[in-house]
């Protein structure tokens, strides 16, 4: 799909991607389990796909497998799990020392987890130990071979790519969106909903507003009812 600029996913398209992924998770496809899970934790969060891919299980059971609805779920990030790397300093000949800034570059942040990510969280953490795999200390998004009771692959950024592209197929998209796409529908979204875009910023982990700035396209209805309310000003 090339280098195109990344685009929001439109709330058709994306019922039409849950909606294949849900039938084919309720018949016990475990891929379907695993990316609803993921695409959801994205979507709902805005965490980036390296950031995901680098969780480990026993976060998500401590700060998500719970039966209480009244709980906000979160989870810390790490910077060692984060996009980027820490701030450098570089020594130029008779000059002070100057900051270089990794571009993307996000310190620690708390994640929240709305209660629909969760629950698809849950049911893919139930199917790793419906399969032998509940006490797996690492990242619990892995490749179960065979029957599922002995060999495993830890799933790679190209994986998911590939698996998210053919679940795009199977639900009949016409034009594929990038799984980026599904962290820049949630920047949309987050950002339609509120006029503070500093809050956006911290929620999708960015250093500069100038970045989130990029990822906000107000939608029609939204462009409409502030259409609506200054005309009723006049």
């Amino acid at each position: 799909m090339g280098n195109r600029k990344a685009r929001a996913i439109s709330e058709r398209e994306r019922r039409r991607i849950w909606r294949t992924l849900d039938a084919h998770a309720e018949q016990g496809d475990f891929g379907a389990i695993r990316m609803r899970a993921i695409a959801t934790l994205v979507i709902f969060t805005t965490l980036r796909l390296s950031e995901v891919l680098a969780l480990r299980l026993e976060q998500l059971v401590e700060d998500v497998d719970r039966d209480d609805p009244r709980i906000v779920a979160s989870f810390w990030l790490a910077r060692t799990q984060a996009k980027g790397r820490p701030t450098k300093t570089k020594k130029g000949r008779g000059r002070k020392t100057k900051p270089i800034v990794q571009r993307g570059y996000t310190s620690e942040r708390t994640v929240t987890i709305p209660r629909r990510a969760r629950d698809a969280l849950r049911t893919y953490l139930r199917e790793l130990r419906r399969r032998g795999w509940g006490g797996w200390q690492g990242s619990p998004w892995i490749t179960i071979k065979g029957r599922g009771e002995v060999q495993h692959d830890t799933v790679s950024k190209r994986a998911v790519q590939h698996a998210w592209a053919m679940w795009q197929r199977r639900s009949g998209v016409s034009e594929p969106y990038r799984f980026h796409d599904l962290r820049h529908t949630a920047i949309t979204k987050i950002s339609n909903a509120t006029d503070n875009v500093f809050e956006v910023a911290l929620i999708a982990g960015h250093n500069n507003v100038r970045t989130t700035q990029r990822y906000v396209h107000a939608s029609p209805e939204r462009l409409s009812a502030i259409a609506e309310r200054a005309a009723a000003e006049l």
